[in-house]
């Protein structure tokens, strides 16, 4: 009989244990899952914020090629201009400049201002003055060609997100070399 009382004793003190701790699992169950949702929400905020970086790069990248392929073009067709005369004029400069890549506004970029002016220029540089200087070798040794430095400068910006990209490139201009020769001796 002892050993049934204190069988029964024993059998009442884990039933009373087993009353304390029936949330304990729970609890701790719910602490890992909110652990685990945490990290969860963390890595998937990250995997998107990366995804955008990786879009706006794209993006900024389109839109350095587009405007690089604007200002190949302003060079082409300015050094074109030169082949056909030595002197053109402020309108036929300006032409040039307004002559973007037109397959590239289908792809959704434009190279207009906001009000539709060209956003291309062509331009005197500033800080170079012409000059006159030597050939020193080729078939026109020893006649001299008047240098004139310009600043092409293309801005093209991606419709969609608005990227906008710059860039400008000095070039001189060598018109055909006058007939003065230079004394040599």
């Amino acid at each position: 009989m002892i050993n049934n009382a204190h069988n029964d004793s024993l059998i009442a003190a884990r039933r009373s244990r087993r009353k304390n701790e029936r949330g304990a699992a729970l609890a701790t169950s719910l602490l890992i899952m909110s652990a685990l949702a945490a990290v969860s929400m963390t890595v998937l905020a990250v995997v998107t914020h990366e995804a955008r970086i990786a879009g706006s790069d794209l993006k900024r990248t389109q839109t350095y090629y587009a405007t690089a392929a604007g200002i190949e073009k302003m060079t082409s067709d300015f050094s074109d201009l030169f082949t056909q005369t030595s002197a053109p004029t402020t309108t036929q400069i300006n032409n040039v400049a307004a002559g973007y890549p037109s397959e590239l506004v289908s792809d959704g970029f434009t190279f207009a201002k906001s009000d539709g002016t060209p956003n291309q220029s062509i331009v005197l540089d500033p800080s170079g003055a012409s000059q006159n200087v030597g050939i020193q070798s080729g078939p026109f040794a020893g006649l001299n060609a008047q240098v004139t430095p310009y600043i092409l400068t293309s801005t093209a910006t991606h419709i969609a997100t608005g990227t906008q990209v710059t860039l400008q490139r000095t070039i001189n201009n060598y018109p055909d070399p006058n007939l003065s020769i230079r004394d040599v001796q």
